[in-house]
């Protein structure tokens, strides 16, 4: 049911171009990966011009198994 829903929200945001160019989880050709390497080189730039740089990074890979998949629905 999750991929279902998954697949669909996809497609309808790639359709209405609702995806930003930053965004990568979720975007097809687009992955953790190419998220870091295009990171990496922005960072690599301000570094290069003498900036300071701090990076949070959180990981909401099984945050939709700790939700109640009633209230998800309902907010659906």
């Amino acid at each position: 049911m999750e991929s279902i829903i998954r697949d669909r929200l996809v497609n309808q945001m790639m359709n209405d171009d609702l995806f930003c160019v930053a965004q990568h989880g979720f975007v097809p050709g687009r992955s953790c990966i190419t998220q870091l390497l295009v990171r990496l080189e922005r960072w690599s730039e301000l570094l290069d011009g003498g900036n300071s740089l701090g990076v949070i990074y959180l990981n909401f890979r099984k945050a939709f198994d700790t939700v109640s998949h009633r209230r998800l629905i309902k907010k659906l």
